[in-house]
């Protein structure tokens, strides 16, 4: 019966049996369920397989806030903007796939995969053959276009940036 119902914890199911989950089964008490399962005995071969904990290791950055009390005893919150510079050693990891049974139009069959952790973003080129030359050629297309990003994405930072330096000027 205990594997019928998909080999429950034992206080699970003595608690659900106890509650009246279980009527319709003739004679099936918690006190006879306690007295014919043994505790050792695991319910299937692996018996409980332990996992792994969750948001052991998060990967949301805290933010890093400066509150100080004023004179007067009321908050005042100070903000900041960090800009970090970006290096070209952070880590990529890169792999292709296996062969696709059918060529694309433009006679592809791999696809080279880059991962970038610095920016956190999947890339993706098509490959004819998994030959050296096609792979560097993948690659540099790849850091071409993450480069061209990352370029796009500073001129932008800096236009905020700036229009944030223009409105607290003008308040002084």
């Amino acid at each position: 019966m205990h594997a019928a119902c998909f080999s429950p914890c034992l206080t699970t199911w003595c608690k659900a049996i106890d509650l009246g989950y279980f009527k319709s089964w003739p004679g099936l008490t918690s006190k006879r369920v306690r007295q014919c399962i043994q505790q050792s005995q695991p319910a299937t071969v692996k018996g409980h397989i332990t996992q792994e904990r969750q948001n052991l290791r998060s990967t949301k950055t805290k933010v890093n806030n400066f509150i100080q009390k004023s004179e007067f005893g009321v908050s005042k919150h100070e903000s900041f903007i960090k800009i970090e510079s970006f290096s070209k050693k952070d880590f990529t990891y890169s792999d292709q796939t296996g062969r696709f049974p059918i060529r694309s139009f433009r006679n592809h069959q791999y696809v080279f995969i880059l991962y970038n952790a610095a920016s956190n973003n999947i890339y993706a080129q098509p490959l004819k053959n998994r030959t050296t030359a096609e792979i560097i050629a993948a690659y540099t297309k790849i850091q071409k276009e993450i480069n061209e990003s990352f370029k796009r994405f500073l001129k932008k930072t800096m236009e905020i940036f700036n229009m944030f330096l223009l409105c607290h000027i003008d308040e002084t």
